[in-house]
């Protein structure tokens, strides 16, 4: 069973996860985590930033948001020293339970077979699979990025949604300012 602690700024091991946020998520896609620290502390009850430990291990963290009986993991990231362990699916296992009422959606890199991490994307789609997820149905595309939403099973989420929860995250002017870079396509997986 892991641990589980909230990441503030005063958090102890917060060096590790600034250094595994930077090792894991490319620049272009990263999330810096003073705008985490500081979205978690000014939207309590929306934003969640959670440390998971394995005794006293630093295993890896979780960004999440939640409106309206939905959670979305925005970034989840586990050490790589310890990769393929089955961390990744513990944390997970304690989003689903944390959340047990809500629907969960987790954004993935777009399937492009032309990317340098193709082989990387298919793999990370298939874990998500593996742990009771699936495709919405759409992508997101932020600027240049492109995410396939993934849906826990059994559930779906439309378009609008999706947008009604940017804006909360975002804030109504920032959203707006971004709003004519947000592009929805409909996948065929």
């Amino acid at each position: 069973m892991l641990r589980v602690e909230p990441i503030t700024k005063d958090f102890s091991d917060l060096a590790l996860v600034c250094e595994l946020n930077k090792s894991q998520f490319p620049k272009n896609e990263r999330t810096p985590i003073w705008l985490a620290l500081r979205m978690a502390k000014t939207k309590k009850g929306v934003v969640d930033f959670l440390a998971f430990y394995d005794d006293a291990q630093f295993v890896g963290f979780v960004y999440l948001f939640t409106l309206n009986g939905l959670t979305s993991v925005m970034l989840l990231a586990v050490n790589s020293a310890i990769q393929s362990k089955g961390y990744g699916s513990q944390i997970l296992e304690h989003v689903k339970s944390l959340y047990s009422d809500n629907r969960i959606t987790i954004n993935i890199e777009d399937f492009d077979e032309r990317a340098k991490n193709i082989e990387q994307r298919k793999r990370r789609k298939a874990f998500y699979i593996r742990n009771g997820y699936e495709s919405a149905g759409f992508s997101v595309k932020l600027f240049s990025n492109g995410f396939e939403v993934l849906i826990s099973c059994g559930h779906s989420i439309s378009v609008d949604e999706i947008l009604a929860m940017y804006k909360t995250i975002f804030g109504a002017f920032v959203f707006y300012i971004l709003k004519p870079f947000v592009r929805i396509d409909k996948t065929t997986d």
